[in-house]
């Protein structure tokens, strides 16, 4: 059990989430592309795999957080953006 999570993790960090989302959904690369810019970061999205039905197809996008609160923002942030079926 982690008693305080401020110490799992250090800043600056690395970061790269995993993004999974609905291929039906055409707009939503351009929405998590204006979420990031909104935000500060120049990262781009970079395909990474297809499901076996064409369905979802997943993304990975890689940061640098300086701190604790920039990383929560953003991660909510992404998350919402319709068409987003996880970000891990």
């Amino acid at each position: 059990m982690i008693k305080n999570r401020e110490q799992e993790i250090e800043f600056p960090v690395d970061w790269n989430y995993r993004v999974v989302v609905d291929t039906a959904n055409v707009k939503c690369l351009d929405k998590l592309c204006q979420v990031l810019r909104r935000n500060g970061f120049e990262a781009v999205p970079e395909l990474k795999e297809k499901s076996k039905t064409g369905k979802y197809q997943s993304y990975r996008i890689s940061v640098v957080f300086e701190n604790r609160d920039i990383m929560e923002k953003l991660s909510k942030e992404l998350s919402a953006v319709d068409g987003v079926k996880f970000l891990l």
